[in-house]
């Protein structure tokens, strides 16, 4: 079985110091593009204060680029961006 996708966490995993990721994950993270698995940042944030991690990982406003925010709630697509999946509170009480 191979593996095709690899998300993670960015606050206090992917990030370090700063809010910039990592240089040793940044090299982890190309050596898996290099082999064809594609890797997804996922956050409690929303997409717009993504943008420096985005530029870093080289995804910002790229097609075929995914990012996973509001904990899961919400998938984009960084072209764009495009948002592909929204899952919200339906607004009734607990």
């Amino acid at each position: 079985m191979m593996i095709k996708l690899i998300a993670s966490d960015l606050d206090e995993t992917l990030l370090g110091p700063g809010s910039r990721v990592v240089e040793e994950n940044l090299r982890a993270i190309k050596k898996c593009q290099e082999l064809g698995i594609k890797f997804v940042p996922a956050t409690g944030r929303d997409f717009y204060s993504l943008r420096q991690t985005l530029e870093e990982l080289g995804q910002a406003d790229q097609a075929g680029q995914y990012t996973i925010c509001y904990n899961g709630g919400a998938v984009f697509e960084n072209k764009g961006p495009r948002l592909i999946s929204f899952t919200g509170m339906d607004g009734e009480p607990g």
